[in-house]
């Protein structure tokens, strides 16, 4: 799926939504490595307005929750985008 398909679907499962609906969007599936298991990333997404111009997000995993983000869906879609870039420089090139 391309990007304005993927913008053009979330817009869809959000439009008209309440003002308050959580909807989640999973980034990357949980899985286990080394022997140890690890939960899905996921950006937890709250509709501010019923026309969907503006929501709120924040990146959740078994890492803790970031901070909330506003903006639109298109702001979503490229934060999922850019967080799958940072998990896959930190798995070729490990920190620790």
């Amino acid at each position: 799926m391309d990007f304005d398909n993927a913008v053009a679907k979330l817009e869809q499962q959000l439009y008209r939504k309440p003002v308050g609906f959580v909807a989640n969007l999973a980034v990357a599936p949980g899985g286990q490595k080394d022997g140890l298991d690890y939960g899905p990333l996921v950006l937890q997404i709250v509709v501010l307005d019923s026309d969907c111009s503006t929501i709120a997000w924040r990146r959740t995993s078994d890492a803790g929750d970031g901070d909330w983000r506003l903006g639109s869906v298109t702001g979503v879609l490229q934060d999922a985008a850019a967080w799958l870039y940072e998990i896959a420089d930190l798995v070729a090139n490990p920190q620790f």
